[in-house]
């Protein structure tokens, strides 16, 4: 479900509805195939399958451990992880607090761009299904977890 807000304008900082209804705005991911254009300007094109464009509610994106900015932090944690355990609520847990509490991620910031711009759709996230419910996140992890800070 798509809630639609509207931006405050006024110096007057953002309610906590909000803040949660912006939050709450479902995020898109895509894995469309780049245009000539974008070939000719930044190289060849990664071998990646088209995909899907969906809306997916931020309760079923999960965020990946091994994501290189989050492998950096907690490689001699999650290194050798299975993949089969990603979804556990206290792996997730453990990377949603290393996002969030790490300086160098920022999320504070980014969730209050996305209260005050809304979620920027032409920035998807790329996921990965992981299972007939969950989806990894493979790109866009910081946007995951600033929509999640906000949700809290």
């Amino acid at each position: 479900m798509t809630t639609k807000t509207t931006t405050n304008k006024s110096s007057k900082a953002p309610s906590k509805t909000q803040k949660t209804d912006a939050a709450r705005k479902t995020l898109s991911n895509t894995v469309n195939s780049p245009d000539e254009e974008t070939v000719r300007s930044k190289g060849p094109a990664l071998d990646l399958p088209e995909g899907d464009s969906l809306e997916i509610e931020p309760s079923r994106l999960l965020l990946d451990p091994m994501n290189l900015r989050l492998l950096e932090r907690v490689g001699e944690t999650f290194g050798n992880l299975e993949v089969e355990l990603f979804g556990q609520p206290s792996i997730q847990d453990k990377l949603f607090n290393v996002i969030n509490s790490d300086p160098r991620f920022d999320i504070s910031s980014l969730a209050a761009s996305i209260v005050h711009n809304g979620f920027l759709r032409h920035e998807r996230l790329i996921v990965a299904r992981y299972d007939g419910n969950k989806f990894l996140v493979l790109e866009g992890n910081r946007r995951v977890s600033a929509v999640r800070k906000l949700i809290e």
